[in-house]
């Protein structure tokens, strides 16, 4: 059974949709599962780094960190390239108060769902 004070991320509830025993494993017992077996393993690793490491120089940019030097230093083209495209099409972002990497969890049940934000922009609301 799931104790009462756990908490669901954004991946759990599909993890126990697709494999409960899995479930049970990573989450309840807190032990790793084996990542899928594939020929292209350290492919797929190689671009598990790379978008944790594009995420991660976004974040310190939003910061005020100058990335651009290092980035550009890079052995890595398809990284450079990524940030390339993004620095030509940033979304706007509103102005504001804001807050990266910010969890967030509220009640579900007689557990908490907990999520985990890229940002939260506070707007102040005109003529309230």
């Amino acid at each position: 059974m799931i104790n009462k004070g756990f908490e669901f991320s954004q991946s759990s509830p599909q993890t126990f949709k697709q494999c409960r025993r899995r479930f049970l494993l990573r989450y309840l017992q807190h032990m790793q599962w084996p990542d899928l077996l594939t020929n292209h393993l350290s492919q797929w690793e190689q671009a598990i780094q790379r978008g944790l490491s594009f995420h991660q120089l976004i974040l310190q940019e939003s910061l005020g960190l100058h990335v651009e030097a290092g980035i550009h230093k890079s052995d890595d083209r398809l990284l450079r390239t990524w940030w390339d495209n993004w620095r030509k099409q940033a979304p706007d972002m509103p102005r504001g108060e804001f807050f990266s990497e910010t969890m967030l969890s509220v009640p579900f049940a007689e557990h908490r769902l907990v999520a985990k934000y890229d940002r939260i922009i506070l707007q102040k609301m005109v003529g309230y």
